[in-house]
């Protein structure tokens, strides 16, 4: 059962998928309607789950999932794969890419390989980064973007 992922717990599960280019808005548009019909249907052992997505800043597809009366299966979270990947076929977007980082610049979030942000955090020390670790909604809300240098990123740089 889909819900808006504003009106969704802090303590909701997620899954961050980092697309490996900027979507378009009609893109964006696009993926967030499928990826939200997909979650009006999502299940586990045929009992529906209370979930949501979103793709925000263009660039990352969110998937979350309210587990305190149903938790997500084996089985569900696969389906859950299996829709993100072929989503990504069909707009041509890599979701499973992890080479690749995005940063915040005065512009907007520019997507650069690990080494490209590494050098770029040592010249400028209070650079951010997304991190795609986080797993639930409330760290999505408010640890999602931290300093480069003090996140898991610094140490593959």
């Amino acid at each position: 059962m889909f819900v808006e992922i504003e009106k969704m717990r802090d303590e909701s599960r997620i899954w961050v998928f980092q697309a490996d280019r900027m979507l378009s808005s009609s893109e964006s548009l696009s993926l967030s309607t499928k990826a939200q019909a997909f979650t009006q249907s999502w299940s586990a052992h045929d009992i529906a789950l209370k979930a949501s997505a979103a793709v925000i800043h263009g660039l990352f597809l969110i998937v979350a999932v309210d587990e305190a009366d149903t938790d997500a299966s084996g089985c569900s979270i696969d389906s859950m794969t299996r829709f993100v990947r072929e989503a990504g076929q069909e707009f041509n977007i890599n979701f499973f890419d992890r080479k690749r980082v995005a940063i915040d610049v005065d512009s907007g979030i520019e997507l650069k390989l690990f080494s490209e942000a590494g050098e770029i955090a040592r010249k400028q020390e209070d650079l951010k980064v997304y991190d795609s670790l986080v797993s639930t909604l409330g760290e999505l809300r408010s640890e999602w973007k931290k300093e480069f240098n003090k996140s898991w990123h610094a140490r593959l740089a």
